[in-house]
């Protein structure tokens, strides 16, 4: 465990099974890991899948904790959630379809690149659906490409939709 809380945000998403439930029981079960306090949750958007298009939608979400948790253990919290709610990593289709999808994006400002875990998130400066959802609970945050309002505007959004709850 960490002295100091640090702040984590979480990129969660899901195209497979009741997604809303499943993101929601997802959610719960963070706020109920010793160690972690949820303390914003984006809205719902609806986003085009990347990279893998023959899927469906997924629903996404960005969650902000503040976590006493190291890095790893943190991951490991993540995977064990993931394994619960039915997820199975198809090496063959990386990118496929999913029941859930934790991904962790920063820490603070720390940087990681172990096998494990790379933070921040090699990739969250180019997918939409990590940057969206995460301005609308924090708009000023940045990431070693810059600040992610501006990283929205060099990106096509147009396929991400607020989910109405």
């Amino acid at each position: 465990m960490i002295n100091l809380p640090q702040k984590c945000i979480f990129s969660i998403g899901s195209n497979q099974g009741d997604s809303l439930a499943t993101i929601t029981a997802t959610i719960k079960e963070l706020e109920q890991t010793p160690g972690l306090d949820v303390d914003a949750v984006s809205s719902f958007y609806r986003t085009k899948p990347v990279g893998d298009e023959n899927q469906p939608d997924f629903l996404n979400v960005a969650v902000r904790v503040q976590s006493t948790l190291t890095p790893l253990t943190l991951l490991r919290r993540t995977q064990a959630i993931e394994k619960k709610h039915g997820r199975l990593r198809d090496p063959s289709r990386p990118k496929g379809p999913r029941t859930l999808d934790i991904d962790l994006i920063v820490i603070d400002d720390l940087e990681s690149h172990s096998a494990e875990l790379t933070l921040p998130h090699p990739a969250a400066h180019l997918r939409g659906f990590v940057l969206v959802p995460w301005a609308e609970i924090e708009p000023e945050a940045l990431l070693p490409q810059g600040r992610i309002i501006d990283l929205i505007n060099q990106l096509d959004v147009r396929g991400i939709e607020r989910v109405p709850r």
